[in-house]
């Protein structure tokens, strides 16, 4: 089940817990309260940590009241009795994650230094000298997880590193000048995974997707892109857990470019975000771009232009997309973008449907790619009777180019699939995983993979001899659309 929004913090009433203490009716007289002021004393249940932790937290008979007080297990002679430096690590991130999500009315700077204590520990913990040599092992798996946990919420607490804490607010400097050729952030929208924060799969970092609209200001009329990416967070540290003062570097790191990062002399396998990546692709927004496309474009290979329903319509069409996208084969021969079939306007000179759609999705990949070759070659992936209308129209507006005229594309594949129907009154039911797909939705999985083969084969296919690799030149002449 996918969960588009998902606050980490869990707000519980403030009447209630005042009322417990000084009176509901203390709010009302100004003023905020703050939970110093309420002298809570916080906990935190064993359930809520990992597996490992908690045998270690039973081992040591720590107590609720012990658990959530990570400052005081810092100082917990206890936890030196633990066989591994990578274990008393590990406890003390949680219990620094945990106080965090658990944070009431307090400053921002404060809780964000409390995420930043945690991802210091769990960073220690899996670079340390006795910490996680092997990678595979359960602890350093839950070191990752509380790291991924902890390195998500900075990034969000911290409009991803744009609005970081003065040096006056918190012990650590947070900063974005870290190594490892990292994105501008400036320059993309991020939207962070809800789901792989809690990542156990011993990858390292917190995943999401970045998106930029590219103009064209040279051409006679502004003609729109967009692009996505998926992008890992990380963040490094220059000092020990034990100095009094860190400088922290908060980065973001395009996995389409690369998905491993040397830290400390160690390769480290970030997450992949295929699937977050085409939800955010697959979102309308208020995009002016009639595409949008996985970052990685290349002007020598065909593009595949899924005219499929946009989220809320589907959730399959992602999912879809992800697996194909991220199939080898296909990655190395085709470029991947979307448009959205149910906006179509004609274009200011009112010209037709399909000569519109020609023009705005040439433009379109012009922009983004201005090495780009004419005709553009597609394969489009069409499901619904507006987004065959539109294939239509533009194979009609490709067959009436001038003799001798250079035409903007050549759409060199085609599918097309009815209509998934759907019970009235009934919303499609988020899924995550091709293991989700209805039976119409495998059996579309099945006939673009099938196809896209077909046209990469290295003997008999249209595109069999261009790669991303070689970034041969395109076959010359007009090509036989496949069916």
């Amino acid at each position: 089940m996918i969960t588009l929004t998902n606050a980490l913090r869990r707000h519980a009433p403030l009447c209630v817990l005042a009322s417990l203490l000084i009176g509901c009716s203390s709010i009302s007289s100004g003023g905020s309260i703050r939970e110093a002021e309420l002298a809570i004393t916080p906990t935190e249940s064993s359930v809520s940590f990992s597996r490992s932790a908690q045998e270690d937290i039973t081992a040591l008979n720590l107590t609720a009241e012990q658990l959530g007080a990570p400052s005081e297990l810092e100082r917990n002679e206890q936890l030196a009795a633990l066989p591994t430096t990578a274990r008393r690590s590990l406890l003390i991130a949680e219990a620094w994650v945990l106080r965090a999500q658990n944070d009431l009315e307090v400053p921002l700077s404060l809780s964000l230094e409390h995420f930043l204590r945690s991802a210091h520990y769990s960073y220690e913990g899996i670079f340390g000298e006795s910490g996680c040599e092997d990678g595979e092992s359960q602890i350093c798996k839950d070191l990752k997880a509380a790291y991924n946990r902890s390195v998500r919420e900075i990034a969000r607490l911290t409009n991803n590193g744009t609005l970081p804490p003065s040096p006056s607010e918190s012990r650590y400097i947070l900063d974005q000048q870290a190594d490892n050729d990292p994105l501008t952030l400036s320059e993309w929208e991020v939207v962070l995974n809800d789901d792989s924060s809690r990542s156990t799969d011993g990858t390292l970092g917190a995943a999401g997707t970045g998106c930029q609209e590219i103009v064209n200001p040279n051409a006679s009329e502004k003609l729109h892109a967009r692009q996505c990416i998926p992008l890992v967070f990380i963040v490094t540290f220059d000092n020990r857990v034990t100095d009094e003062r860190s400088r922290a570097h908060l980065s973001a790191i395009n996995t389409v470019a690369r998905n491993t990062l040397e830290l400390h002399g160690r390769t480290m396998p970030l997450p992949t975000n295929d699937e977050g990546l085409w939800r955010e692709m697959f979102t309308a927004g208020s995009t002016e771009a009639p595409i949008t496309c996985v970052g990685d474009a290349h002007p020598a290979l065909p593009t595949v232009l899924f005219l499929t329903p946009f989220i809320p319509a589907s959730y399959e069409w992602p999912v879809i997309a992800a697996a194909v996208s991220k199939t080898p084969l296909f990655r190395d021969h085709y470029n991947f973008c979307v448009t959205n079939p149910s906006t179509t306007p004609p274009d200011a000179q009112g010209a037709s449907s399909g000569e519109a759609q020609v023009a705005r999705i040439g433009g379109a990949l012009a922009t983004l790619l201005p090495d780009l070759r004419t005709p553009s070659h597609i394969i489009t992936i069409a499901q619904g009777p507006a987004a065959d209308t539109n294939v239509k129209a533009i194979k009609n507006s490709l067959k009436g180019v001038t003799p001798g005229a250079a035409a903007p594309l050549a759409v060199s594949g085609a599918l097309s699939f009815p209509a998934a129907p759907l019970p009235s009154n009934a919303l499609p039911i988020p899924i995550t995983s091709p293991t989700e797909l209805s039976r119409a939705g495998s059996v579309a999985l099945s006939d673009i993979k099938r196809m896209l083969t077909k046209l990469a084969d290295p003997d008999d296919g249209t595109f069999g001899g261009v790669t991303r690799g070689t970034g041969a030149p395109l076959h010359e002449g007009r090509l036989s659309p496949v069916m």
